[in-house]
């Protein structure tokens, strides 16, 4: 779907038309007692790697609000069927489902407006999560923060529009807009947040 975080690509000649089936990935939507009983984004991913499965073979868990749907590879689809059949306490059972069933995802990112000193990386957390640069610092040497999807472990690396920070345990960052200076030689940004 066109928000996909996580995707397969495909490697085709020109002449070549491939079909959404070639992908290989199968959508399942995750049926429980609704009025009953909450998920989560942590709880439903952590319930699948409990499968064995590595994250590779999982794609974006979505939910709008209610509803909850997992892309899970092919390959391993009905082995994960099989061995999912509680979310923590709650009894659940994965339904295959076509693509033109896709949920709208409840889109939970907030605008937020942050005036910095510099694009680093550290700047930008410890302006957004409200903690010293020390601290920020200490999180990204320690491996929990992703620059698109790829792990940063330098304070001073130089973030860019559009960029996406992803803190493990708080959510994340897109920085979506650069408003300029201020007199005081700060940046102005339009960031988008995620707070978990």
């Amino acid at each position: 779907y066109e928000a996909a975080e996580r995707v397969r690509c495909l490697i085709y000649p020109d002449y070549y038309q491939p079909t959404t089936d070639e992908f290989d990935i199968q959508l399942f939507e995750i049926h429980y007692p609704v009025k009953f009983a909450t998920l989560g984004h942590g709880r439903v991913l952590g319930t699948l790697l409990g499968t064995g499965v590595k994250r590779e073979y999982f794609g974006d868990i979505i939910s709008d609000g209610e509803n909850w749907q997992v892309f899970v590879a092919k390959e391993v689809a009905s082995y994960v069927q099989l061995q999912v059949d509680k979310i923590g306490k709650i009894a659940v059972r994965l339904e295959e489902r076509p693509y033109t069933a896709i949920l709208r995802p409840l889109d939970a990112w907030t605008s937020e407006k942050s005036t910095v000193s510099s694009l680093r990386l550290d700047t930008i957390i410890s302006s957004v999560y409200n903690i010293s640069r020390q601290r920020s610092k200490q999180w990204i040497e320690s491996g929990k923060i992703k620059v698109n999807w790829t792990e940063e472990t330098r304070p001073d690396f130089l973030l860019d529009l559009l960029d996406i920070v992803s803190v493990r345990g708080f959510g994340r960052i897109q920085i979506q807009d650069m408003e300029g200076m201020t007199k005081k030689e700060k940046i102005r940004l339009s960031l988008g947040v995620l707070r978990k």
